[in-house]
């Protein structure tokens, strides 16, 4: 039960809030059910429905005052949670903030503020999104209303430091509304805001609106708060008699959602999953993707269709046309880059994958990378995160610097994807304050050459005659044995010891093998890749890397099956790309044996570059 102490606690709040917390990005619908049955979780997974946004309704929880009772929404979440499926919760408290509002010795206010406080302290640690209601009483143009709506925010903030908040309600290009709710003590503590867009024809016409939002949020927001996020909540397109053909709510919902990906929205909830009635005539009826029988409707193979084309991209844009209504979206992530085009007056949607051979399409996807989109769980190929010098001296060649194994101090792993050699520099200052250049004409493919650079960290800068064309920092880190475990699936055997460098995997029989942290272990802020030294065993097993990102996303990172040449007396340089926005390791190294085909490889030392 929460006390009065906790609505003391505005400094306590104020110092938690910080940047806000990332939201998970994903497609979503609005439900009406309390519990879905097997075959509509089957379809909605089916369907890659990432959320559900439901009702979680203050007066069924607490039915009895200061008695909270939220077994019916456990139930809803542990069903969601076995298709990985995240809830959207609105606090919807109109019902009992009304009725305790009709008591004179009652305080309806501070009740709810001690709800919400209670609903965060519920769900901690569970990968939820909360919508707070602008006005939770349902009292228009209250200045009290945007006070309750803060003081509810910091109570679930207070219980809760990681917990998702965002602010529901708004509606429309109302800046008075916006003035009054979305005050600057509000934006500094939630996450995002919840708009329901208000508009007529297709979703494009909703793009203003959003652009409006933003900005009054950038104007109005701390610093560090003022791209915070904006999630569309609830767009719908009615299939009713006389309003929309089930084709076109199909374009529409495609189309929304990849318009909102441009646009940075990171979660596009659709209103609704289910058709809600008998009634063809009634537009509230048929806003469903699947009808009542739960057969699906156009717009759910559609919504579908759209997120399988664009499966692993991470950053999207609009490609300005001369044509204003003629529009053509791109993503790119995980080696590839997609198109979706498209007019506004004309019906469907083409769909093609684009080239990554000529300059400006690889000109475009580094662009897109390096923009740190809100990126879902994604497989990345080997170095499709790496970091990337796309100046045209250096354009084809990727750059892994390792440190030190003896004495022999650093060196640069090249790979060259050009034929033509290179004569390239390496630019330092040594601790000393003595500034050293080392030159390397590469010629082969996989070259590395030597840096006489002994020192734990640097930047290094790379260039060709004198000129320089892009630079990296590099940190040298130990991988130190007491914090990492070896945990094992399936019948693979093995025990990690320590080498002669480092940590020493030994491993037989097939099955599943990681070297995890014991404990959550960061990953520094802006690390591009860690390039880590590993003594291979010739098995031909693959591995992989494993890190949780920004979002909370795992990162799979493909290395293969560290075939190759040593780089150095039986060592080989490994890059594990991070992209920048790493927050913590999952795995340092994964190994899945398929055949009873064992090994033993060791890590030694290793660097991040930055």
């Amino acid at each position: 039960m929460l006390t009065a102490a906790v609505f003391a606690a505005s400094a306590v709040v104020t110092s938690l809030s910080g940047a806000p917390r990332p939201l998970w990005p994903g497609f979503g619908v609005r439900v009406n059910f309390e519990t879905p049955s097997k075959p509509e979780l089957d379809l909605l997974a089916k369907g890659r429905i990432q959320y559900v946004r439901s009702e979680l309704a203050w007066d069924l929880v607490e039915k009895q005052d200061g008695v909270y009772d939220f077994s019916s929404v456990d139930g809803l979440l542990a069903k969601l949670k076995t298709k990985a499926i995240r809830p959207i919760f609105h606090l919807a408290a109109q019902k009992k903030f009304l009725s305790l509002a009709a008591k004179p010795t009652s305080d309806a206010g501070a009740a709810y503020i001690r709800w919400a406080g209670e609903v965060a302290n519920h769900f901690k640690g569970e990968e939820v999104v909360f919508e707070i209601d602008a006005q939770p009483g349902a009292i228009a143009a209250s200045a009290t209303d945007s006070n309750l709506l803060a003081e509810s925010a910091k109570a679930m903030r207070f219980m809760d430091a990681q917990t998702r908040l965002v602010v529901s309600g708004v509606v429309g290009a109302d800046t008075a509304f916006w003035s009054r709710t979305l005050t600057e003590e509000v934006i500094a503590i939630v996450d995002g805001v919840a708009y329901a867009p208000a508009r007529t024809g297709g979703p494009e016409n909703t793009i203003s609106e959003v652009t409006q939002i933003k900005d009054f949020i950038s104007r109005r927001a701390p610093e560090g708060r003022k791209s915070l996020p904006v999630i569309c909540d609830a767009w719908g397109c009615s299939t009713a008699k006389g309003l929309n053909t089930e084709g076109r709510q199909a374009m529409y919902v495609s189309r929304l959602w990849l318009l909102n990906s441009a646009l940075g929205v990171p979660i596009t909830i659709f209103d609704s999953w289910q058709d809600n009635g008998p009634n063809a005539e009634r537009p509230s009826d048929r806003l469903g993707l699947v009808r009542e029988n739960l057969d699906i409707k156009p717009a759910f193979i559609a919504a579908k269709e759209a997120q399988e084309k664009f499966k692993g991209c991470t950053s999207f844009t609009r490609l300005r046309q001369s044509d204003p209504l003629s529009w053509v979206i791109v993503g790119a992530g995980n080696g590839r880059m997609v198109q979706a085009k498209w007019h506004q007056r004309e019906a469907g949607i083409t769909f093609k994958q684009m080239p990554l051979k000529d300059k400006w399409h690889k000109d475009l996807y580094a662009r897109l990378n390096s923009s740190g989109g809100e990126g879902r769980t994604v497989v990345a190929a080997p170095n499709a995160l790496a970091p990337k010098l796309v100046t045209p001296a250096l354009e084809g060649f990727d750059f892994a610097f390792a440190p030190p194994l003896d004495d022999d101090g650093w060196c640069v792993v090249i790979d060259k994807a050009t034929p033509n050699p290179a004569k390239l520099e390496f630019k330092y200052v040594r601790s000393s304050g003595v500034s050293v250049t080392c030159y390397a004409k590469v010629s082969n493919p996989r070259s590395v050459e030597a840096l006489a650079m002994s020192e734990p960290k640097a930047t290094i800068s790379i260039g060709t005659t004198g000129a320089v064309a892009g630079s990296f920092r590099v940190e040298s880190v130990a991988i130190e044995p007491e914090k990492w475990e070896l945990k094992k699936e399936g019948k693979l055997t093995g025990e990690l010891t320590l080498g002669q460098r480092g940590l020493l995997l030994n491993y037989g029989g097939a099955g599943k093998a990681a070297i995890s942290p014991l404990q959550q272990l960061a990953i520094p802020e802006g690390a591009k890749a860690l390039v880590v030294w590993i003594k291979q065993d010739g098995s031909g097993n693959k591995f992989r890397s494993e890190y949780r990102d920004a979002a909370g996303e795992v990162v799979s990172v493909e290395l293969g099956a560290f075939e190759g040449a040593p780089d150095r007396d039986g060592w080989r340089a490994i890059k594990i790309p991070l992209n920048g926005k790493a927050a913590q390791w999952v795995s340092l190294l994964v190994v899945e044996a398929e055949k009873e085909r064992g090994g033993a490889i060791e890590i030694g030392p290793a660097a991040y570059m930055f």
